[in-house]
Formats: structure tokens, C-alpha cells, sequence
């Protein structure tokens, strides 16, 4: 049975806490496949939430059983460039932490920068860069060895390719220029999004074990001859979603309560 309020979810993970918390990105609504929801909650009905202004994402917090399993997903997330405080856009991690969970998986749409990240690939981060920062340096990374094994070895056992790399992260909501994909480049950046990285320092900091996954939907600005558009990237995401699912179900299966 689904239930509406926030109290009745915290109640059911306390008793049965979740083994993974899941943040979904742009265009991946649907993930993971075949999840059992035994509770569901808008996000303006959690506390210090907010509703979601995105589009492609649906704004819902859900309690659900997948491989047998418990686990915590978020249908979307904030973005700094929708006016939040750094604070909202971390809110999922505490809550996440919160509500029992010791690991943090997020995932997201992103620009593929290194030439082997086509549209349709998939890249677990092993680390990220703040594009926007005055010294462009690589912070110590939040993402956990132990959650990255286990996602290689879900990847391998399900034969999804697993691409890694390193993240850069761009403040949005506009996309990055050509220009600032060439220096991406030069400083060693695989891929570019807007999302990501705070929750993954946030969710560190709390304890958890961390990890990301960025579905490449599109070339990043001046490596096609196509101009950036976010219909293709919800639709080049939802495309993606089996493949997500799949890995995201190996994973869980792997997992110890």
C-alpha cells in the first residue's frame, strides 16, 4: 500500500532500512524497472523539500522493495541554478541519511567530453572538477572504492559497458560554450553536467558510501555538429533507462542488508 505522508515512510525505513538511496537525473523518471513502492510522498511534503521546477523529473521521494530489497529513490533533485541555497541541493543526502541509508547512488545526464562517451554510454565518476571555481582544482574525492568494486562487478555480470571518468560541473541553466569544453578538456574533464557533485560531498561528509553514474545524452558544446537541446537530452536518457535499471538491479542484488 502506498502512503502520502512523510511520517508513514520514515516508519517503514526505520523498521527496514534501506540498503541503497538512489537519486535520479534528468529523463530517468522510470528507474529502476520493476521496483515495489511501499510508500510514496511528493517532495513538498517532506520536510525542508521543496517542489521540483525541472523538467523530467517528478519531484516524488519513494520507499520501495527491488530484488528483494529495501531501498530509498528520489525522483529528481535541485539544482543550484533553479535559485536553491546550497543547502536544498544537499537536503537529499540528510534525508537520505536520515531515513537509514549507508549508501548514496546518484545519476545524471551529462555531455560527453572524452571521445569514447557517445550518446547512450554510461560513465560511473571516480571523481569530479568545479568548473566554476577560481582554481579549477580536483577536490579529494566523496565517491567510495567499495561502492565503485561493486558497481564494476554489477556492470560486468549484467555486460553493460561501464565507462569512468572524471566529472566537470558547470552551474547552469545555461550549457557550457565550445571555449569552455576546450579547457575542460585540456584539464583532463571526460564529461560536463550540473548536478552531482555537492550531494555526492554532502553524502561523504554524512558517512555514507557514495557513488554517481552519468548517462551521456548528448556530445558536449562544439564536439557535433548538433546544438544542444534538452528534449534530447530527456529523451536520449529514457532511452537509457533498461540499460540503468539493469545495473542498478545487479547492484542492489549484490548488496548485504
Amino acid at each position: 500500500m502506498v502512503s502520502n505522508t512523510f511520517e508513514q515512510l520514515r516508519s517503514i525505513a526505520k523498521s527496514d532500512p534501506p540498503v541503497l538511496a538512489l537519486v535520479l537525473g534528468s529523463g530517468l523518471g522510470d528507474v529502476p524497472a520493476g521496483l515495489e513502492e511501499l510508500a510514496s510522498v511528493s517532495f513538498g511534503e517532506v520536510p525542508r523539500f521543496v517542489a521540483t521546477t525541472i523538467k523530467g523529473h517528478a519531484g516524488k521521494l519513494v520507499l520501495g522493495k527491488l530484488s528483494g530489497k529495501v531501498i530509498l529513490v528520489f525522483r529528481g533533485r535541485f539544482h543550484r541554478y533553479e535559485g536553491h541555497g546550497w543547502e536544498q541541493v544537499e537536503r537529499s543526502a540528510f534525508v537520505a541519511s536520515e531515513l537509514g541509508a549507508t549508501r548514496y547512488l546518484a545519476t545524471n545526464a551529462a555531455g560527453g567530453i572524452a571521445d569514447a562517451l557517445v550518446p547512450g554510454s554510461l560513465m560511473m565518476l571516480r571523481g569530479h572538477r568545479w568548473w566554476f571555481t577560481p582554481t579549477q582544482s580536483v577536490i579529494e574525492t566523496p565517491y567510495s572504492m567499495e561502492l565503485c568494486k561493486l558497481l564494476r562487478l554489477a556492470s560486468k555480470s549484467c555486460g553493460i559497458e561501464l565507462h569512468e571518468g572524471v566529472y566537470s560541473v558547470v552551474s547552469g541553466p545555461s550549457y557550457e560554450t565550445p571555449a569552455e569544453i576546450r579547457g575542460m578538456k585540456s584539464v583532463g574533464a571526460d564529461a560536463v553536467g550540473m548536478s552531482t557533485a555537492r550531494e555526492m560531498e554532502a553524502g561523504s561528509r554524512l558517512g555514507m558510501q557514495c557513488g554517481a553514474i552519468s548517462c551521456i545524452t548528448n556530445r558536449a558544446a562544439g564536439l557535433s555538429d548538433q546544438p544542444l537541446d534538452h528534449r534530447e537530452v530527456l529523451d536520449v536518457a529514457k532511452s537509457q533507462s533498461d540499460r540503468i535499471s539493469r545495473l542498478i538491479a545487479e547492484l542492489v542484488d549484490s548488496l548485504a542488508d
